[in-house]
């Protein structure tokens, strides 16, 4: 499904019920964030920025980001709690259905909500 919209399409993702193990491996986040990008055809800008977080029960975990020339993809997960916050955000269409089986699998989501939204619908 490919949505149309004048400035960009941000995708949200929330992934409940995920293998915790995959939540964890900062392996797997990092070649996510370098193969997603080429998978749903957008380009690179930057290596992913990876950081592991070990504060407390709800705030440990890892989080992810890359530079897309066209915008952003972030990575958030919180194994301890088996949840991934997943955004994927371009100023050019991209097939979002595609993304989210990309994640659902990657993570191996049971319970999913995901969302999207039209970005600068009204920027001239």
């Amino acid at each position: 499904m490919k949505i149309n919209t004048s400035k960009g399409t941000h995708l949200t993702i929330d992934g409940q019920n995920c293998d915790r193990d995959r939540l964890s491996d900062e392996a797997i986040i990092k070649e996510a964030l370098i193969q997603f990008p080429i998978d749903i055809g957008m380009k690179r800008l930057s290596d992913p920025l990876i950081k592991s977080i070990n504060e407390d029960e709800f705030n440990s975990g890892i989080s992810g980001f890359i530079l897309i020339y066209t915008s952003h993809v972030s990575i958030h997960t919180f194994p301890k709690r088996g949840y991934v916050a997943i955004d994927v955000f371009s100023c050019t269409n991209f097939d979002v259905l595609k993304a989210i089986k990309y994640f659902k699998a990657l993570f191996q989501i049971q319970e999913i909500e995901w969302n999207v939204l039209s970005r600068g619908l009204n920027i001239r």
